[in-house]
């Protein structure tokens, strides 16, 4: 391997690293909120460096539409705090994503908004809940972060209920918010 490939090499392993980070920090927001709000952990969390792809997996998803929109909305708010304050690389993201992910987003809130389709207001129902989603995730930061290490340290594999119930005991003490989760 010459220097050029192996720049090459190194430079794609840093883009991969990057996005592996990337994906776990967003399905740590989505956990985390699923704890604050709900006091249970997630039943399982994936993250598929194949695909560059995550998953979180929720045992109880709340009845209110309102905290179901934190809950989708929480890991791009945890990419923002990834990111830093001052950037819309994730929202923009999000913004980018094809209406599937719109339509999933509205049929998981259609009780909240009563809409049956996409309006032009509907992104402002959107961009609120992402909003309320990172102020409420800034006092959390650590506790995503360390979570995001979990998971991607559990790369290619999943981290279900247990694992993540013994990852929330062993760190209640850093995390009193949890309480007797």
């Amino acid at each position: 391997m010459n220097f050029i490939e192996a720049r090459l090499q190194e430079m794609c392993d840093e883009a991969r690293n990057e996005l592996i980070t990337r994906i776990a920090v967003h399905e740590a927001g989505h956990a985390v909120m699923m704890l604050l709000l709900t006091r249970r952990a997630p039943y399982h969390v994936i993250l598929t460096p194949e695909t560059g792809t995550g998953m979180t997996v929720p045992i109880h998803f709340p009845d209110s539409g309102a905290e179901r929109a934190l809950i989708m909305m929480a890991g791009y708010a945890a990419e923002k705090l990834y990111d830093s304050p001052e950037e819309d690389t994730s929202l923009g993201d999000y913004m980018l994503h094809d209406d599937y992910d719109n339509q999933d987003f509205l049929n998981m809130c259609r009780d909240e908004t009563g809409l049956e389709r996409l309006p032009e207001d509907f992104f402002v129902f959107e961009l609120k809940s992402f909003q309320a989603a990172g102020e409420i995730l800034e006092g959390h930061k650590t506790l995503i972060f360390s979570l995001a290490c979990e998971i991607k340290n559990a790369e290619g594999t999943e981290l279900d209920y247990d694992a993540i119930r013994k990852f929330c005991r062993e760190n209640l003490r850093a995390f009193p918010v949890l309480g007797g989760i």
